[in-house]
């Protein structure tokens, strides 16, 4: 459809708002068909097109999708500067909806770089956004993006409070329908770390079972799906230790690196999260020297990206493992952890 959108304002000649959208929106579904779209391309000619237009509504939206496309490429400073562009474009000529999105696609990028107050402060602004003109689905990821920074913060108590009323919304008949999968993914993985944090095995368990299941459904992860496999692993690394079986944690395990694989093939930013799961699996079926070197490839190249979260979180595992090699990697993953100015995650090991 977007081709066939494209082509049509290509023959009909000259710039266009509709084709402008239609490169973007090419853009970003070139991260699941790169053999087939030139990303960098389709986004530089919506934007050349959108800056010769200079219609602040087309603006707003097109800078907001490419600066989406940027996060999953890891490209942080362009990503900040067209999400922002298009929230000032938005807020000043109206556009309320790119304005909204573009704040809640911060909260993305914030998460990802691994500056959760930041994140959470994104949220904030587009709950109170989405609340004020009655946007039921925003008001959904709002609630979605605070109970995952909180996770990160460690402030499990306000997680639950995310965690009750994201599952009244989606219970809710009149609601639901402003929900998508990634919604319901949050709901679970949240309710989960608060049953481990409440030592409630059984129920951990149960949710579990529900979060593999939708996660085994998911056949194009989005852009603000990225982190999640990094919450799946945890919850198995806790559960490995704490359930009194394991008989299905392996076959869950198999599931969450099939997922973080298929993200790392369309975002390069899931890169760092693949390869922690594969570290955990290898770690499961007792393959100590495969572990590490998983490990030790996610901290890696979430240095490399600028991920600072994503690379104290796998020099966690080596530590918690007693796989580090010894001074250096500990003093690393100090650092990390004082340059994201928050405690050491317990969700990392519940």
């Amino acid at each position: 459809e977007l081709l066939n959108g494209a082509n049509l304002s290509r023959r009909a000649g000259g710039d266009s708002a509709t084709l402008a959208r239609a490169y973007i929106s090419l853009a970003l579904t070139s991260n699941m068909l790169p053999w087939a779209l030139d990303g960098e391309e389709l986004q530089s000619k919506s934007l050349a097109i959108t800056d010769r237009l200079g219609d602040p509504s087309l603006t707003a939206w097109v800078y907001m999708v490419s600066g989406t496309y940027e996060t999953g490429k890891g490209g942080w400073q362009s990503a900040d500067a067209h999400l922002n562009h298009a929230r000032e474009v938005g807020e000043r000529c109206g556009e309320r909806k790119s304005w909204e999105t573009a704040m809640s696609c911060l909260g993305n990028l914030k998460r990802l770089e691994g500056r959760f107050e930041e994140a959470k402060g994104w949220s904030d602004r587009t709950m109170v956004a989405s609340r004020e003109r009655g946007i039921m689905h925003g008001v959904i990821w709002s609630h979605n993006g605070r109970a995952r920074d909180l996770l990160c913060l460690s402030r499990l108590d306000e997680v639950a409070s995310e965690a009750e009323t994201l599952g009244k919304l989606l219970n809710d008949p009149t609601k639901r329908h402003n929900a998508n999968e990634n919604n319901n993914l949050v709901y679970l993985y949240s309710s989960i770390f608060c049953a481990l944090s409440d030592k409630k095995i059984g129920v951990a368990e149960d949710l579990t079972a529900e979060l593999i299941a939708t996660v085994s459904k998911i056949k194009k992860p989005q852009v603000y799906m990225i982190q999640n496999v990094d919450y799946y692993s945890d919850i198995l690394w806790s559960l490995w230790k704490s359930a009194p079986t394991k008989q299905n944690l392996l076959s869950y395990h198999n599931i969450i690196v099939k997922s973080g694989a298929q993200v790392a093939r369309q975002f390069v930013t899931g890169r760092p999260m693949a390869e922690l799961a594969r570290g955990d699996g290898a770690w499961f079926r007792g393959k100590a020297d495969q572990a590490a070197k998983h490990w030790r490839a996610s901290a890696e190249v979430a240095r490399a990206l600028a991920m600072p979260y994503n690379a104290a979180h796998a020099l966690y595992r080596l530590v918690d493992t007693g796989l580090d090699n010894g001074a250096a990697e500990q003093a690393m993953l100090h650092h990390l952890i004082e340059g994201l100015d928050i405690p050491r995650p317990s969700i990392w090991a519940l």
